[in-house]
């Protein structure tokens, strides 16, 4: 679904998150304002500690407790993120919007491969059979130019 032309993809409006800690409530952010349009970049820059990462995640609703979004709205493509749920949000991240955190590395686990941890992410958004999201993987891949890769050699050295 796209949206109205001139209308933003991603509204956001004054959203607050505060975090619940035993002896004091963080506000972690404080009535954030931002619109995102089709083709548009934004970044959130700040110091360390500012928000930008809770900010991000209260975007596509991943932030746990005791963290929690005590106000304002988020909207993507006219949808109301915040009224959503669980499944259907599942339905809308990967697909629709998705987030590159800051280290994406750490989000691959070097113990498997990567073909074998894009099946996983395919079958959870979209729900295709393994052999479709094999097929997806390796299309992917390709695009990337990584479908010949072999595994690393590791020298030892003596």
């Amino acid at each position: 679904m796209s949206p109205a032309r001139g209308a933003p993809l991603l509204s956001v409006e004054r959203l607050s998150v505060v975090i619940d800690l035993p002896h004091e409530r963080v506000r972690a952010v404080r009535d954030v304002s931002l619109d995102v349009c089709q083709g548009e970049t934004v970044a959130l820059v700040g110091e360390t500690g500012s928000g930008k990462t809770m900010t991000a995640l209260s975007l596509m609703r991943l932030i746990q407790p005791p963290a929690r979004i005590t106000g304002g709205s988020i909207r993507f493509v006219g949808k109301d993120l915040l009224a959503l749920s669980e499944r259907e949000l599942r339905r809308i991240r990967g697909r629709e919007i998705s987030m590159i955190f800051q280290n994406p590395q750490a989000s691959l686990n070097p113990m498997f491969r990567i073909e074998t941890q894009m099946i996983e992410t395919i079958r959870v958004h979209g729900h295709e059979s393994k052999a479709e999201a094999r097929e997806r993987a390796g299309w992917l891949l390709s695009r990337l130019r990584l479908h010949d890769l072999k595994p690393a050699q590791v020298a030892h050295r003596g």
